[in-house]
């Protein structure tokens, strides 16, 4: 894309958007948690942000917003955006059910120019048990993650993917989004891997962690706080190695962007 049709569409896409007419809908649903060990939550156009709590539910917000040239083409198009949810299982499902959605979601502009002139977002606040696994995947829009214990996957792929004060497994990928990731305690049986193509990966460990390190990228390079037993060189783009003794492996890979493995401070 040429600088010339950037600049257009920075001009052009505010214009774009405020000539629409604009609907809001908050969505909301409280489900006993005392016999579920996850959820797993499918979204397309939106963010989604996940934190634990003392509470035996899951509260489940989503806020559904619809743009349209003409105000009742918004509202019929809101009435039939629905927020999906199946909890006779032991994980909860949710998935956004768009009107006449396509098999193949085409990305970030075919949301904002979308045929017939609507286009749709839905962001999710979810509030879960702390020991509660997680399986999270947003189409365009961020992931974040807080004070959550348990299996945990992350994806997106139009969007940054952030994750604090985590105790377990983790792992996560991007296509075009920076990864930040804190650990409070390591899962020392599981492997995890941070995947990204576009975006720096940050990775925060306690600082009894013993694992086994293998961080590469190709367009940038890879520092750690840590004393590395047993280095494999690589240069400044690759680190392989040990910290404390080794453990699980711990697989950071991104093409574009620096990798950082730090102590928790905390």
């Amino acid at each position: 894309m040429s600088k010339r049709t950037i600049v257009m569409l920075t001009i052009l896409l505010p214009l774009y958007l405020m000539a629409k007419s604009t609907l809001e809908e908050t969505f909301k649903k409280v489900i006993p948690a005392a016999e579920k060990t996850g959820i797993e939550i499918r979204n397309i156009n939106g963010s989604v942000e996940v934190s634990s709590w003392d509470k035996d539910v899951v509260e489940i917000v989503a806020y559904k917003k619809v743009q349209a040239d003409e105000r009742e083409d918004a509202r019929k198009y809101l009435s039939e955006l629905e927020i999906d949810i199946e909890d006779d299982e032991d994980v909860i499902s949710v998935e956004v059910d768009l009107p006449g959605k396509k098999e193949k979601n085409d990305g970030f502009f075919s949301w904002i120019f979308s045929s017939g002139g609507v286009n749709s977002s839905v962001a999710f606040e979810i509030k879960v048990p702390l020991k509660f696994d997680l399986d999270i995947h947003s189409t365009n829009g961020s992931v974040t993650v807080n004070k959550c214990n348990g299996r945990i996957r992350l994806k997106t792929v139009n969007g940054k993917i952030t994750a604090k004060d985590i105790a377990g497994t983790i792992s996560a990928k991007s296509t075009n989004g920076k990864i930040k990731i804190t650990m409070s305690r390591v899962n020392p049986n599981e492997d995890m891997a941070l995947k990204t193509s576009n975006g720096s990966i940050s990775l925060y460990l306690p600082k009894d962690v013993a694992v086994d390190i293998e961080a590469r990228t190709a367009n940038g390079r890879v520092d750690c706080d840590f004393d590395i037993q047993r280095e494999k060189s690589g240069g400044k783009s690759r680190l392989e190695g040990s910290i404390n003794g080794g453990g699980p492996l711990l697989y950071l890979k991104t093409i574009n962007g620096n990798i950082k493995i730090l102590k928790n401070e905390a």
